[in-house]
């Protein structure tokens, strides 16, 4: 308890003849403010190290590492979003109705921190739209720039 006393007589000395050198204005206030930073750093040293809290009964939570998952979740996502948008490109360009096309977008997840979309596949019914299949196959690769198929199915 005397060194606390000894080091908090110190910085007050320190602190005096250095607001009675400093001129007066903006600056003295922040000078004040780092001698009280200071006069709470010494404080905060003479603290005990572990401070003993009570038991609260409550149980204890690990934190668990699910970024591989959250990545998973991520591709998943954009997979889902490139389907909608071959949906959409499939119904504005060729008139396509969402219950006569699926798509499958399929992608490289060997690395999830560089993910490459490798193939769009679509099954196509209805026999108006056997007629654009390599067309929509072709309009499809272009767009999305990979590798696209288009089978027809009754």
């Amino acid at each position: 308890m005397r060194e606390l006393f000894s080091v908090l007589a110190a910085l007050a000395a320190v602190c005096t003849a250095v607001l009675a050198v400093c001129p007066e204005g903006e600056i003295k206030k922040y000078i004040r403010l780092c001698c009280v930073l200071c006069a709470v750093t010494v404080l905060a040293s003479f603290l005990p190290e572990r401070i003993n809290l009570p038991d609260t009964g409550l149980p204890a939570y690990a934190v668990e590492d699910i970024s591989a998952e959250a990545a998973c979740m991520v591709i998943d996502r954009a997979l889902s979003n490139i389907e909608d948008a071959v949906y959409d490109a499939a119904k504005q360009k060729y008139g396509v109705e969402r219950d006569d096309i699926s798509v499958e977008a399929v992608a490289d997840r060997s690395d999830t921190s560089s993910v490459k979309l490798v193939m769009i596949k679509c099954r196509i019914s209805g026999l108006k739209n056997a007629v654009i299949m390599k067309s929509l196959e072709n309009f499809i690769a272009d767009r999305f720039g990979c590798g696209c198929e288009v089978e027809y199915t009754e």
